[in-house]
């Protein structure tokens, strides 16, 4: 006898991800069909469990649908106690009837192991009776079986094969990954715009991934004319469903300037949208927003947080960025050890400011014993990527003979650099050697030229040697006037070299005429005018 019983709910295989996520196969998910006004409806456990009374009779007397339906319940626990086992045993009856969906079941209950023992083989072979028979789902994770060499060998024309069946059906997972084997000429010959189709079939279906696909390829103008406000409407789409990586293309491009807007607060929602499911470059960013207070208040302690996350992930730049924190205490407590810590992670993956920074507590025994073939070595290595600090402390390790013999000639080399980079400590150090009446190097005019450079950046200890070399003449033509000017201007700035500047400054004041003192203060505040105006 045929159960003619209406059925309050129907079962849809919906599998919350697919053996393209290689981690476990689709198990089937009930969900409910709409009411006659459009809204869902879930029966109450009471009427749970007078259809799973109704479908157990049926089941037993072999009518096959039935019987899926019924392993469905026992499945999920509903109408009746949770049980895998008898679950698999009525998926197994509708799979030898020829159930469709009860064989895409059944093999979704052999590739997790649950209610029987965990078989890949037969995995496969139901999945592909289901498949034969039409069944989108299977089609697709079929297709996924054969590009993962899950269960089958590895074979990507046979996953393009099932992946277009499955497409045909206008399942939406199909579409894009389908869209994703004739991009990467998998199985199939590469043809961009083809899959700009099949992403667009499957995106304006609503699926996540091939909506974050379809807006990628605007951004970049790939197959497609670039266009960046077509990229947001995607991405926006796929983000509001959860996709990190388009949450975070999202903060991306409203935070620089090429994006359709820049709107901080916004940038800071994406990034903490796709930061908190784990996006590690999100994490980052939404790090330095802290860090810096670039849109968002300047907070420390967040800053450390999201670095701490990113770093743990590996990224070389939070890694480096938290062990600055640390070094400096900035919020947090100092710690060198940890600092010492997070520095030697991000310069083993090559970053140049954690390279010099790790040197540098090698030279002073911070956080470890004091190294300095340790210092040099790192130093050389961001020496060598062009980081002009490194290139002056390096210089400053052969001038001074730490950690390796007193050479002059490579210092200067390295100095050189440096200062050719701006680096003004360097333009000065480098003047220092070529003042030096002890160096095979000497060169007045040379010095002058480097003290010149490193004291129009306003490096006070520039200001005064130059003053100095104005006031005796060295390398230069002896001017009183522009002797009191750079001393004045060295005077100006906090630090060591302030006192010895104003008692050379009034030193010299004894033996100028009011003219000369006027026209040296001029000249000084005519320099500091000039600095503020190029700085607009």
């Amino acid at each position: 006898m045929v159960m003619k019983t209406p059925l309050a709910f129907l079962i849809l295989l919906l599998p919350a991800s697919s053996f393209h996520d290689a981690k476990a196969a689709n198990a089937p998910v009930m969900t409910y069909e709409p009411n006659g006004h459009g809204e869902q409806t879930r029966p109450s456990e009471g009427e749970n469990k007078v259809t799973a009374e109704r479908l157990k009779k049926a089941a037993r007397q072999t009518y096959a649908l039935a019987q899926y339906l019924f392993g469905s319940m026992c499945h999920y626990g509903t109408g009746v106690p949770q049980n895998d086992g008898e679950a698999a045993r009525w998926y197994r009856m509708a799979a030898e009837s020829g159930n469709p969906q009860a064989q895409f079941a059944l093999g979704s209950m052999y590739y997790e192991g649950r209610g029987l023992p965990r078989d890949f083989k037969e995995a496969a072979t139901w999945v592909a009776k289901a498949a034969e028979q039409g069944h989108a789902e299977a089609q697709h994770n079929l297709g996924s079986m054969y590009y993962h060499g899950q269960c089958v060998p590895q074979d990507f024309g046979e996953a393009v094969k099932w992946f277009r069946r499955a497409a045909e059906h206008k399942l939406a997972k199909a579409q894009r990954d389908l869209g994703w084997m004739v991009d990467n000429g998998l199985g199939i010959a590469k043809d961009g715009q083809k899959a700009v189709e099949w992403y667009r079939k499957a995106a304006e279906q609503g699926h996540a991934q091939a909506q974050y696909d379809l807006g990628l390829k605007h951004y970049l103008g790939r197959d497609i004319p670039q266009n960046a406000k077509k990229a947001m409407v995607w991405f926006r789409k796929a983000a509001e469903q959860g996709h990190a990586e388009a949450q975070y293309k999202l903060g991306a491009m409203t935070d620089s300037a090429g994006g359709a807007a820049r709107d901080k607060n916004e940038t800071a929602t994406w990034y903490t949208r796709a930061a908190e499911q784990g996006h590690a470059q999100a994490q980052q960013e939404l790090g330095k927003m802290h860090y810096y207070g670039t849109g968002i208040a300047q907070n420390y302690k967040e800053a450390a947080r999201w670095f701490l996350k990113a770093a743990e992930q590996g990224l070389a730049e939070s890694q480096y960025l938290l062990g600055l924190m640390y070094s400096e205490g900035r919020d947090i407590p100092r710690d060198d050890k940890r600092a010492l810590q997070w520095l030697s992670r991000a310069a083993t993956q090559g970053i140049a400011p954690a390279q010099d920074r790790l040197g540098r507590m090698y030279r002073l025994g911070q956080g470890v014993q004091r190294n300095y073939s340790e210092a040099i070595k790192w130093y050389t290595m961001a020496a060598e990527q062009g980081h002009s600090q490194a290139q002056h402390d390096l210089g400053r390790m052969y001038h001074i003979g730490l950690g390796v013999a007193e050479n002059y000639e490579q210092a200067a080399q390295w100095l050189l650099r440096s200062a050719q980079q701006g680096y003004a400590e360097a333009q000065y150090r480098l003047g220092i050697i070529y003042l030096d009446n002890e160096s095979e190097l000497q060169d007045y005019r040379l010095a002058v030229t480097w003290f010149r450079l490193a004291a129009e950046q306003e490096y006070a200890p520039a200001q005064n040697t130059l003053g100095l070399l104005y006031h005796s003449g060295k390398g230069i033509s002896q001017d009183t006037v522009e002797a009191y000017k750079w001393y004045s201007l060295a005077a100006m700035h906090d630090g060591e070299f302030t006192q010895l500047a104003q008692q050379l400054r009034d030193n010299l004041h004894q033996n100028m005429t009011p003219a000369q003192v006027e026209e040296g203060q001029r000249r000084a505040e005519q320099f500091l005018t000039d600095k503020k105006e190029n700085a607009k």
